[in-house]
């Protein structure tokens, strides 16, 4: 039986764009307070829209990496030049661009999957770009989102490059940058990058020396990084220490609630919308 010709990956993957661009208009508010209150209020103070007093507890801890309200600062920026001085246009702008990138990712990313078959390559790009949570959630500037894009791209650029006899010192550098980035997006992604240096240790794939590139790309990152912080709070804070303090020393993660490990699957489960869910957990597990 012939592939539809509608069905084929390049008409997928354009119309895939066209999803995620309309995803990204038809998207309001946040979906966690800290998308709006810890990355665009931060970022509005920096550009004298609101004093320091209206900013979260947070601020005053100095626990929050300034990355991405940095990003967020440059975007709100160009968007006024432009005339756009709307919050509600600005916040829009801001997850069109991010759509963008997402889909720019996802795209990269499915070309590197070895897949000859052009079936279960565009099966592989309708559950991608199609599945209604993935649009919903790849066009929020969140911090969730940014860091995980950063780790799928470092991840592009190291398989990509498996193939190549001597990976290149310059993209395994690239690649750790972004991978230090990852992290101060979102500090929780450590787990993932222990885990990819743990499968690159086993398979064995780098030499002493571009381990130390490795190692040098991120403490390129963590140096950017302190340099953004100190221009946000105007001091010098290493805020990942400041954030693991006031979480798990100072308990404060604990005041917000507490559930046990496997509340993870519930909500997977309900908010994934059974049965849908359920078949996606099945292949998780198999994955995992």
């Amino acid at each position: 039986m012939k592939w539809p010709a509608l069905l084929n990956t390049k008409y997928l993957t354009t119309l895939g764009l066209f999803v995620f661009i309309l995803t990204a208009f038809f998207s309001t508010g946040f979906f966690h307070p800290d998308e709006h209150f810890q990355i665009l209020e931060f970022a509005n103070y920096k550009l004298h829209g609101s004093p320091a007093t209206d900013l979260p507890w947070e601020y005053t801890a100095r626990m929050r990496p300034a990355l991405q309200p940095l990003l967020a600062f440059w975007f709100l920026k160009f968007f006024s030049m432009l005339g756009i001085i709307n919050p509600f246009w600005q916040a829009t702008a801001l997850r069109v661009a991010t759509a963008v990138l997402a889909w720019w990712m996802y795209k990269k990313a499915i070309q590197h999957v070895f897949i000859k078959d052009e079936k279960a390559k565009s099966t592989l790009i309708i559950f991608i770009f199609f599945a209604w949570f993935v649009p919903l959630v790849s066009v929020r500037f969140s911090s969730e989102n940014y860091s995980s894009l950063s780790f799928l791209a470092a991840i592009i650029l190291l398989v990509s490059n498996f193939q190549h006899p001597k990976l290149p010192f310059l993209k395994i550098l690239f690649a750790s940058f972004l991978l230090g980035c990852s992290f101060y997006f979102r500090f929780q992604i450590a787990f993932a990058i222990v885990g990819l240096g743990a499968w690159l240790l086993y398979r064995r794939q780098l030499s002493w020396q571009r381990w130390l590139v490795l190692l040098l790309g991120g403490a390129l990152a963590l140096g950017v990084n302190l340099i953004i912080d100190h221009w946000f709070y105007g001091e010098w804070v290493f805020s990942p220490y400041n954030y693991f303090d006031q979480n798990i020393f100072q308990h404060k993660a604990a005041g917000f609630g507490t559930s046990p490990w496997y509340s993870y699957f519930i909500l997977f489960i309900n908010k994934g919308l059974p049965p849908i869910s359920l078949l996606l957990l099945f292949f998780f597990l198999v994955g995992a």
